[in-house]
């Protein structure tokens, strides 16, 4: 019996020799394949993933009740897939255009009112803000026997403000906080700020010394200064609507759960409590928060909350914001804004005055009414609202609202409301005058 040698010379194949590999194409070899499959697994994802968007298109299209839950659903898993989710979002965010071209213009609309309020929800800017204000000199000497200083007392303030209105206004008032002496402030003002950018102020107080009464051989001073702006606060509660047959048919068949009909909104909204149907409304940061307060959960449907054509009440509160410094001095105007598919119960409060820009009729609050409205916390001695009445819901409106229009499938319309006001922010500072030797 041979060796392995022996057999291996009888079969030829001794002296072959093996092939040698080329270094260059090795290295590039397994990457190139590594890359190709790479984009297969891509390719055979965002293939499952259109035909199901075709599918889903369809199902939302021609579907209504637990069709479009079950699609919805779907449709939210599919977008936390990992790489392509955020694509999917993005289109699934626009289907309702794809669904009917007439909601691309409210789309287009949304994005640009709405984007204003959400992006100023925690703007910490809005409003006036007194950074600094302090005496150039703190203590003046004098000498026993003077009646009075002879020269200029003088002090810097500093001040950030920031509005959404195109049309704001900040004065300045320089004065002791007793009220006895009055200074001039320099620049005198009023100046009109740009809107949506912080505007940024030095004034200067220029007081005079023979104004500051010198009986005591030290006397003290606190200097006030303040600053006086209108501003406004913006806030919407978006409004849920159903037809009213179909809201108890669904509520009946998923035990007065709630949650199933509210699956069927894609994009999650943050203040929907989807169990209960309440909705919170959403706000613009500053001195002054408006909140819209809706009494009765949602859908809201044609029948009103007793099934009576009635109306759903919603009360609009300017509060306080117990972070800012300052006071309410007036409350200029008051409006709200309803859009398709909501009307207003004018009543004796609103007066319809135009549609705006963005589509929605707009209102204002009448004056007899906003009188009263002033009236509620106001001090007449110090000349601003009282804070502990105000801080409460004492500054309160309410609005009543009915819904028409309504369809099978759950709708998605919106409610709007804006507040004018005169704010003032003020800082002190002490002096003193020393008469000695």
């Amino acid at each position: 019996m041979g060796s392995a040698v022996d057999d291996a010379k009888k079969l030829g194949r001794w002296m072959v020799t093996p092939p040698q590999r080329n270094p260059i194409a090795s290295a590039w070899k397994y990457p190139i394949g590594f890359f190709f499959k790479l984009l297969g697994v891509a390719g055979t994802i965002l293939g499952i993933l259109s035909i199901f968007l075709v599918i889903f298109i369809i199902i939302t299209v021609i579907g209504s009740g637990t069709g479009q839950y079950w699609a919805t659903q779907a449709a939210d898993y599919a977008s936390e897939v990992p790489l392509v989710g955020g694509i999917f979002r993005n289109i699934y965010a626009w289907y309702p255009a794809i669904k009917n071209p007439e909601e691309l213009v409210v789309l287009q609309q949304e994005l640009r009112w709405k984007s204003t309020i959400d992006k100023n929800v925690g703007n910490d800017h809005l409003g006036l803000k007194i950074t600094n204000f302090y005496a150039i000199q703190n203590v003046y000497d004098l000498v026993i026997g003077d009646e009075y200083y002879d020269g200029e007392v003088n002090a810097l303030a500093y001040i950030d403000v920031e509005s959404l209105m195109e049309e704001s206004i900040v004065s300045f008032e320089c004065g002791e906080k007793k009220g006895k002496i009055i200074g001039e402030a320099d620049p005198p003002g009023p100046i009109e700020i740009s809107d949506l950018t912080t505007n940024s102020f030095v004034v200067e107080c220029i007081y005079q010394g023979e104004d500051f009464e010198l009986d005591k051989p030290l006397t003290t001073y606190t200097l006030k200064f303040k600053a006086n702006y209108i501003s406004n606060s913006l806030a919407y509660l978006s409004i849920y609507t159903m037809e009213h047959d179909t809201l108890q048919t669904l509520l009946d068949q998923y035990n007065q759960d709630r949650s199933i009909i509210f699956g069927i909104v894609g994009n999650k909204d943050s203040q929907l409590d989807e169990e209960t149907g309440f909705v919170g409304s959403t706000y613009t940061a500053g001195p002054v928060k408006l909140n819209l307060k809706a009494v009765y959960n949602q859908p809201f449907t044609e029948k009103g909350p007793s099934n009576n054509k009635d109306y759903y009440k919603i009360y609009l509160n300017i509060g306080r914001n117990v972070n800012w410094e300052g006071v309410l001095k007036e409350i200029k105007n008051v409006y709200f804004y309803t859009y398709e598919g909501v009307e207003l119960n004018e009543g004796e409060y609103f007066e319809y005055i135009e549609d705006d820009e963005d589509g929605f009729m707009k209102y204002r609050l009448g004056e007899s009414y906003l009188e009263e409205l002033n009236s509620r916390c106001f001090d007449e001695e110090e000349g601003v609202f009282d804070i502990d009445c105000w801080k409460g819901s004492a500054i309160e409106v309410p609005v009543e609202i009915g819904i028409y229009d309504v369809s099978s499938d759950l709708g998605k319309t919106y409610i709007k409301a804006e507040v004018e006001y005169l704010y003032q922010a003020y800082e002190t500072d002490v002096i003193s005058f020393a008469k000695v030797g």
